[in-house]
């Protein structure tokens, strides 16, 4: 499973930093072999013009300035917005393999279920539904595992079909390259696992007749308690007795029960007592872990395809032995010294693009007229009615004095 991870990720198909606008990307030895991928006014496309639904790649050609002062235009290619410096997946490609590692952690899970009495929980009805909930398959997967006519313990077989059937179709829709060798061997490659893992089973189910086990029980047991009395009838001195009876003891039994658990492996019928049993958590995880190694280590790709294709790798030559220190010292400088360059020229160009930026016009004042009342009312000017303030008068009760601020209130227009 590891091999089949490793061969995916090294033939998916990817997005190269490419200079050409328009340049296809060749599926084998820089020809056009199956479906190819070619950036086109900003979207991805396959050769039969149908557009992936995948993040579009486009290029855009900025003008830089060299060590002479000149201006060059380079080239830089983008995906949603971001520089495209390696040489990484195309999205399609991307979502297969993990499609396909997620694949490959379902059906190592119920292969180890078929077989264990640990995990044989997770092919009931309530195992599958909760491998729905904590994200293990879809709804969809679950149903059709569910309604598939093979035996219960027989459902990993579906999962293999459909990761060798997964193959086929990113093949077809070009987003795994390669040749038909790479297919042979992909497809020969899931025979082995078919035959690996059927062997597991055939192993379980071809042991030695559980008679056979009970006679060499009865047989050890005998010889170990036979053997004091042998040795007391011999003349063999009771130190000498005890110790071998102890060492033969350990070394029959010890033999004993590596050999239950070589007929038991998995501790489905207790013959080990749950000592000391083939962990299957562990073995899952290490296949878990796997699956996504192959696909993460190839993320991103330091070397272009074009230059790998007009011969230009002296970018990527370095000296056998290494750099010296004087030259490591010498090639630091020259890094400080051009990166205060570059710090330098990011202000400069800051400075101009302020300096240039046009000043937001003012804002129009809005002048209302207004007439002399309405004025006076908003300065808080308003003439007190003269009856409200001679008919207030100090010796009013709080009564009298209350009755006449409501007249008076009244009275404000």
């Amino acid at each position: 499973m590891n091999d089949l991870s490793m061969t995916l990720a090294a033939h998916a198909a990817r997005v190269e930093p490419q200079s050409n606008q328009g340049q296809e990307k060749s599926s084998e030895d820089g020809r056009n072999v199956g479906a190819t991928s070619k950036v086109n006014n900003g979207e991805a496309t396959n050769t039969n013009g149908a557009p992936w639904a995948v993040a579009t790649a486009t290029t855009q050609n900025p003008v830089t300035t060299n060590g002479d002062g000149q201006e060059e235009k380079g080239s830089e290619q983008t995906i949603n917005g971001e520089d495209l410096q390696f040489s990484t997946y195309t999205e399609p490609a991307r979502q297969a393999l993990e499609l396909m590692a997620r694949y490959i952690r379902v059906f190592n899970l119920l292969t180890y279920a078929s077989f264990t009495g640990s995990h044989r929980p997770l092919l009931t009805p309530q195992g599958m539904r909760r491998l729905v909930d904590r994200g293990i398959i879809t709804e969809d997967e679950r149903k059709v595992l569910s309604n598939v006519q093979v035996p219960v313990t027989q459902r990993h077989n579906v999962i293999l079909l459909w990761m060798m059937r997964l193959f086929q179709d990113a093949r077809r829709a070009g987003h795994i390259e390669g040749s038909d060798g790479f297919e042979q061997q992909f497809l020969e490659k899931c025979h082995v696992i078919r035959a690996q893992y059927g062997a597991i089973g055939d192993e379980l189910a071809g042991r030695m007749p559980l008679a056979y086990a009970h006679i060499v029980q009865v047989l050890v047991d005998v010889i170990l308690w036979m053997y004091p009395f042998m040795a007391f009838s011999t003349g063999m001195t009771p130190v000498l007795g005890v110790l071998g009876t102890g060492l033969l003891t350990m070394f029959y039994q010890g033999l004993f029960n590596l050999s239950k658990q070589f007929l038991d492996p998995y501790d489905n019928e207790s013959y080990g007592k749950g000592e000391d049993p083939l962990c299957i958590d562990t073995l899952i995880a290490e296949t878990n872990a796997g699956s996504v190694r192959w696909l993460n280590g190839l993320a991103e790709k330091p070397f272009a395809f074009e230059k790998i294709q007009n011969g230009d790798t002296l970018d990527y030559r370095l000296p056998l032995r290494g750099f010296t220190v004087e030259e490591t010292d010498e090639r630091e400088e020259v890094a400080r010294i051009e990166r205060e360059k570059k710090e330098e020229e990011e202000a400069e160009r800051r400075r101009k693009e302020e300096e240039v930026q046009p000043v937001p016009a003012a804002a129009p004042i809005l002048v209302i007229e207004l007439d002399e009342g309405l004025e006076d009312i908003m300065n808080g000017e308003m003439e007190e009615d003269e009856e409200c303030t001679t008919s207030m008068q100090d010796n009013m009760t709080m009564e009298e004095a209350l009755e006449q601020m409501d007249e008076c209130t009244e009275k404000v227009p």
